[in-house]
């Protein structure tokens, strides 16, 4: 479906902005790659998730509590990296069916 002339306008005008106001956005936009931001690759987020349960359970068998917080702040840490990082990639396909 094509543009009129006037979405055509409207379109050219708000690219001219965006160069102006955000070159380096403007550049990435125009590239086609765009900067993944922060987030880590899905399966780092997975083994940290992992990683958390086992000192959890490291922690209890060794009623260490202090083992067992830091093994909750990691699953917590990699389950959220997992839900950010499905949301920044809706439209790709996610290898564990999606969060």
């Amino acid at each position: 479906m094509s543009l009129s002339e006037h979405e055509q306008r409207v379109l050219a005008s708000l690219e001219r902005e965006l160069s102006i106001e955000d070159p380096s956005l403007a550049r990435q936009l125009e590239s086609g790659k765009a900067k993944r931001g922060l987030g880590m690759p899905w399966s780092l987020n997975v083994i940290a998730v992992v990683s958390g349960v086992l000192l959890v359970i490291m922690g209890g068998i060794e009623r260490l509590g202090t083992v067992g917080f830091l093994g909750v702040l990691l699953m917590l840490g990699g389950v959220l990296g997992l839900c950010v990082d499905g949301k920044r990639s809706e439209g790709r396909r996610r290898p564990w069916g999606g969060l």
